[in-house]
């Protein structure tokens, strides 16, 4: 999914997070802080929405297996692609 045109709050919800709020708690990153980020340095805030997301759901598994799913997710690599045994 393309970032292009979303509020940092929409790219908060395209990662499964509830609100940059709720991203913000998680990441104890400042809203403010998080919404300087969505647009100047846009990885960092992808980065810190995944490590928010694993966070939430309290992910203790397979770190190789979380990155795949994420990856799909954010259209890094497609689909079906089998990248993980």
């Amino acid at each position: 999914m393309s970032s292009e045109g979303m509020t940092p709050a929409q790219r908060a919800k395209s990662h499964g997070l509830e609100s940059l709020s709720e991203m913000s708690e998680l990441s104890q990153v400042s809203v403010n802080t998080l919404k300087r980020w969505a647009y100047d340095k846009p990885e960092r805030f992808d980065v810190v929405a995944i490590g928010s997301v694993a966070k939430k759901y309290n992910y203790k598994g397979n770190t190789l297996i979380f990155i795949h799913h994420v990856a799909k997710e954010l259209n890094i690599i497609e689909p079906n692609e089998k990248t993980v045994p």
